[in-house]
């Protein structure tokens, strides 16, 4: 897929999210509702842990629209991405996630949850990029 354009979820990255919270869309941040131009496209998290994390996943929940943003998917598992933190200095965390969308019009980031138990994440943001094959 080559690339075409990308935008983030959040206009300002989450400046924090304590150990074992969940920041949820329109209470500690507020998504924004990308639509989705290709079938096909790139979810990117990205955060930055701190040193002495626990090596529990970090999960990024999406909710996905098929009528244009008029209702949303509840289902946490729809698109859900896991990644582990690690013990080690600080240290930024990005994975990406290439998937088919199809029928979808509109995606947004839903909630975050840090599983670690000892430490916060920082500077917590999602991008979608897309292009075309």
């Amino acid at each position: 897929m080559s690339h075409r354009n990308n935008e983030d979820f959040l206009a300002t990255a989450v400046s924090s999210i304590a150990k074992t919270v969940t920041a949820t869309n329109g209470t500690d941040f507020t998504s924004r509702e990308l639509g989705v131009p290709t079938d096909m496209a790139t979810l990117t998290i990205v955060f930055t842990g701190e040193d002495g994390m626990d090596g529990s996943d970090v999960d990024f929940y999406f909710q996905a629209s098929y009528d244009g943003g008029s209702t949303w998917t509840t289902n946490e598992e729809f698109i859900k991405i896991s990644k582990a933190t690690y013990d080690t200095t600080p240290y930024l965390v990005r994975h990406s996630q290439v998937d088919w969308y199809q029928g979808i019009s509109h995606i947004r980031l839903w909630k975050v949850t840090n599983g670690d138990t000892g430490k916060s994440i920082t500077a917590v943001n999602a991008t979608l990029s897309w292009g075309r094959l």
